[in-house]
């Protein structure tokens, strides 16, 4: 899953750029990770973890926030 959120990540970041220019690019993508992993920890904190389809939801978020950091760190790249 991780590797398919990099290739998603190539395909999002140049989307980012051309709608949002290079610099900002980069911070829509640490929001929307920020915003999914607290979104998984209020999930967490719920308390109803022990059920399959909570868990579910907290690992998906998890796992969708890698599309943030991976943009983040394709748009920095094209900085540098």
């Amino acid at each position: 899953m991780c590797a398919f959120m990099g290739v998603a990540a190539t395909f999002v970041s140049s989307t980012l750029v051309n709608q949002f220019g290079i610099l900002k690019a980069g911070a829509v993508g640490l929001v929307f990770q920020a915003l999914l992993l607290s979104m998984a920890v209020a999930v967490y904190w719920s308390g109803s973890i022990s059920h399959q389809s909570p868990l579910l939801v907290f690992l998906s978020m998890i796992i969708l926030s890698r599309l943030g950091l991976m943009s983040y760190g394709i748009v920095g790249a094209q900085i540098i």
